[in-house]
């Protein structure tokens, strides 16, 4: 007879991929004289950790080998109740009861799923099985989310018997495989589905089971099948205290203690819940901090947008608030260009419009590094094959190989890698320091071109600490990479330059495909052409007597305002009672400010201080804006009190505070209050 449990464990034909993983399982299989080993299969929740096991134990009974499997979720937690649990299950199978007096077989399979849950046992186990296991014929296999502890590793017997197999997410050939069993089609709708779940098999499984029953999505909204994948993700946290620092690790890349603290307020995450938001299994230990694994970050985005968009508002508002205040803060341009970065990111993420040229909101977990390695360069010729027109003009594609090789080899720092976690290049940008050896160098491969891209610059520095100016001369990506597409790509690439220019410098790139021509524009590069009959243009942004926060929020102006009424309907008698409101929740949401301004009341009252409290946006001048703040922030007294303070008469006094109120609310009618959030 065939029980129904055992059917759990028979090949799937929908199974793909592990291909690594299954050979090795077979080398296993067929070594005639295998040690006793564990092997430690470790993966965030979905990753096919338990799907690859039951292909195991397939393997392992067709062959006869002996098996036994246990789930940690369903196991004693006391060490007494394991085993009477340990023998019940193994009583036929393995003598690892003492009261059993046969012989171990040549071959066993012992596989224990979820040992995340045996936390309590694993010191126990650890040392008990030792004495209870042969020294060959053995494998066991632990399947858990973040993977054994480092005990393991360094233990005298076990040490030299383990093996790590952390599961990676499916390649764009095992994807199509996948959806091909299903008798789907890749279509460019199920792609762009599909793109953002990064290969992760559940998201793919779930998406899959979607299609194959509504075949397309009704909707942008319809994305319900996430839901179920962010359940599963979130099984783990079972303390629901953490989720509100969860929430700020999906707005932000990356975040230490301080950061997750100060962006919680009043909240305040203690050291112990720092430390247990760390063990989540799709929680990175990163150089700045926590960060999430970008597959589950992109899904907790999505569900936050879906159902908790003010939650999500409010949040980017708060990091936004305090990131500029650590960049003002900062003396290290390393450090600048991070908090730059971070700023980059979170504000495209809150702008209702993108590119069709590039992404700039991408969510990733790109590594950005200036060190080639060997094997690099190989791959950057091949991006270059597939990339066509460069930013400097090339006659040909053998000097722009030409070119790359001579960078590489004398220019220090001068190849941007972009590299996948895994370490392969996935993009790179050539962006040369201008200085006399780097115009040499252009000139040898394309000359007078220095002069059209740069018209008005008759001499350049002789040394690179001197540098100000740098000229984007070559980028590539890699094509039909899995994870990562060009659109996302081409994105990260722009952030991590713009953040690089807003330590006060200059960038120069050349550009013909029209949607990035737009995308600069927006930007606010000044474009002027290079050859007009073919298109190209030399873009420019010139950051060296520029605030790099007010521009982030004119980046934010710009691109809101094809979505958004410039004139919002506020007038001064109107912003009197909203102002006298400040310090009254309930009598500020009776004003109905908030819904003028399309935002909740918690935000409307935040970008009224920022205007009162900030540096002062035009028309509004620093006068204008302390004699608001004292009369309605701060109150210092009545209208007498307040012209003492400010040494005005009366009459002046009344005749300041109703030009303030007007140059206020020239800056809320025109929308220039965004500025104000990101100073």
């Amino acid at each position: 007879m065939t029980w129904l449990a055992d059917t759990a464990f028979e090949e799937s034909e929908r199974f793909v991929g592990r291909t690594s993983e299954l050979q090795q399982f077979q080398a296993w299989l067929h070594d005639s004289h295998p040690l006793t080993q564990l092997w430690d299969v470790h993966g965030i929740a979905g990753m096919g950790k338990s799907t690859l096991l039951w292909q195991w134990m397939a393997h392992a009974r067709r062959q006869q080998v002996p098996s036994v499997w246990m789930d940690g979720r369903s196991c004693p937690k006391q060490p007494v109740q394991f085993l009477d649990h340990l023998f019940d299950i193994t009583e036929n199978v393995l003598p690892i009861s003492p009261r059993k007096k046969i012989s171990w077989p040549e071959r066993f399979l012992w596989v224990i799923d979820n040992f995340d849950d045996l936390e309590s046992l694993e010191a126990w186990l650890r040392e008990d099985l030792i004495a209870r296991l042969p020294e060959q014929g053995g494998l066991l296999v632990f399947a858990s989310r973040r993977g054994l502890s480092a005990h393991w590793h360094v233990h005298p017997i076990w040490a030299s018997r383990m093996r790590k197999l952390p599961l990676k997410p499916w390649t764009l050939y095992e994807a199509r495989t996948y959806f091909h069993r299903l008798g789907l089609k890749m279509t460019e709708e199920l792609q762009q589905v599909l793109r953002p779940l990064h290969g992760h098999p559940l998201s793919m499984a779930v998406a899959g089971e979607y299609f194959t029953r509504r075949g397309t999505v009704m909707n942008k909204r319809d994305y319900s099948f996430l839901e179920t994948i962010t359940a599963e993700l979130l099984r783990e946290v079972t303390d629901s205290q953490l989720h509100p620092f969860l929430d700020i690790l999906t707005v932000l890349p990356s975040a230490n203690q301080d950061m997750i603290t100060a962006i919680a307020e009043p909240l305040v995450i203690s050291t112990q819940q720092y430390r247990d938001l760390s063990r989540l299994s799709f929680v990175r230990l990163v150089p700045s901090g926590l960060a999430l694994h970008d597959v589950v970050r992109s899904q907790l985005l999505a569900s936050m947008q879906e159902h908790h968009p003010m939650t999500l508002k409010h949040l980017r508002l708060k990091a936004l608030d305090y990131l500029g205040t650590l960049y003002r803060q900062s003396q290290s341009g390393s450090e600048k260009n991070h908090l730059g970065y971070l700023l980059l990111e979170i504000t495209a993420q809150s702008l209702p419009i993108s590119s069709p040229y590039a992404n700039i909101a991408a969510i990733d977990e790109i590594v950005r590094e200036n060190q080639l390695k060997e094997g690099d360069l190989e791959c950057l010729h091949s991006m270059i094959e597939h990339w066509g027109r460069q930013s400097l003009d090339m006659p040909s594609l053998a000097v722009a190989h030409a070119f790359l090789d001579d960078i590489a080899r004398n220019i220090d720092d001068g190849i941007r890698i972009f590299r996948a976690p895994s370490g392969e290049p996935v993009a790179f940008f050539a962006s040369l320091p201008l200085y006399q050896k780097t115009v040499d160098l252009i000139e040898r491969y394309v000359p007078g071109s220095v002069a059209r891209y740069f018209p008005h610059d008759t001499e350049f520095p002789r040394d690179r600490d001197q540098v100000d100016t740098f000229f984007g001369v070559l980028v590539g990506v890699k094509p039909d990479d899995p994870r990562y597409h060009a659109h996302d790509l081409l994105g990260i690439l722009i952030r991590d330059g713009l953040s690089h220019l807003g330590r006060g410098l200059r960038g120069v790139i050349g550009v013909s495909e029209p949607n990035f021509k737009e995308l600069l524009e927006l930007l606010g590069f000044i474009a002027h052409p290079i050859d007009a009959e073919q298109g190209i243009y030399a873009f420019t942004l010139d950051m060296r007597q520029r605030d790099f926060l007010l521009w982030v929020g004119s980046i934010v102006q710009a691109l809101n305002r094809p979505a958004i009424r410039m004139q919002y309907p506020v007038d001064e008698n109107l912003l009197r009672r909203v102002l006298k409101a400040l310090h009254d929740p309930g009598a500020f949401r009776k004003t109905a400010i908030a819904d003028i301004l399309g935002c909740q009341p918690e935000e409307a009252r935040y970008i009224l201080q920022s205007l009162l409290t900030k540096a002062p946006v035009p028309p509004l001048t620093e006068n204008e804006q302390n004699l608001l703040r004292l009369t309605f922030v701060e109150r210092i007294g009545n209208a007498d009190s307040i012209a003492l303070a400010l040494h005005l008469s009366r009459p002046t006094y009344y005749r300041m505070l109703k030009q303030s109120l007007v140059n206020l609310c020239t800056v809320l009618q025109s929308g220039d209050f965004l500025s104000a959030t990101l100073e």
